[in-house]
């Protein structure tokens, strides 16, 4: 709808642009460039228009070039597991005797093991036997007449003949396991000095440890009594030294 005044209006009409004659311009701003105060279009860098995602879509992020592998690089410091590493000298004296079969002496061991010092055959056995004790292994290593032979404790021995069928060898208890003990602990000791410690008479129970080839010497109240080899085979000791003193046995 135009803008005009109705034809019997008696309010003057005045012609447009009446007025703006008598202004005047700021000192300058008829001389103003405006195109040269505005920078120049072709400096200005382009940039690159922001996508904005449609409503109810999920933004993701810009996917990166799979980046190309690098050279392989070796370490120096690579170990080897435990089942791979060279196993040492004593963990194959005790390879070669968990095989069994009948004593092997230490030119026997020297001869299966040729990077094995045969002077440290002993050594090496002893230190697994110490290992055996301390982790109450149910077997040790014993020197026989003819060499070294690994052998289960009187303890456990019984479990094995069951296993295999044979009947046990030695059962001793009672006044023969009390003798034997005492000639074992006091050897070598007269009869004489065995009754008195028991406080009974001991010859009974000493003829049938000596048939049972424990141990030496019968007769009158002179003779004197100690153990035989069969007697460390039977305890699998190697030495009578090897054993356990009084005060091992109260921490068992």
């Amino acid at each position: 709808m135009a803008n005009t005044a109705p034809e019997n209006s008696d309010t003057p009409q005045v012609p447009f642009g009446h007025g703006f004659e008598s202004w005047d311009l700021p000192d300058g701003f008829d001389t103003f460039d405006l195109a040269s105060s505005l920078p120049e279009i072709d400096a200005l860098e382009p940039q690159t228009p922001v996508k904005v995602p449609e409503e109810g879509a999920t933004a993701q992020a810009p996917i990166e070039p799979p980046k190309e592998p690098g050279p392989a690089v070796l370490s120096t410091q690579t170990s080897l597991p435990d089942s791979e590493k060279p196993p040492n000298a004593r963990l194959l004296v005790e390879a070669v005797l968990f095989l069994g079969g009948p004593p092997r002496p230490d030119s026997s061991l020297a001869e299966a093991i040729p990077s094995v010092n045969p002077a440290e055959i002993t050594r090496c056995i002893q230190q697994l036997n110490e290992t055996y004790q301390a982790q109450n292994r149910p077997y040790r290593i014993v020197r026989q007449e003819r060499g070294w032979q690994m052998l289960l404790r009187p303890a456990h021995r019984l479990v094995a003949e069951r296993l295999r069928g044979e009947a046990p060898t030695l059962k001793l208890e009672g006044l023969l396991l009390e003798t034997l003990a005492v000639v074992a602990y006091r050897q070598p000791i007269k009869r004489a000095d065995i009754d008195a410690l028991r406080g009974s008479d001991s010859s009974g129970s000493l003829r049938q440890l000596a048939r049972m080839g424990l141990i030496l010497g019968e007769g009158s109240r002179e003779t004197t009594y100690r153990t035989t080899p069969a007697f460390l085979k039977l305890f699998s000791i190697d030495r009578l030294e090897d054993l356990p003193r009084p005060v091992d046995l109260e921490k068992q």
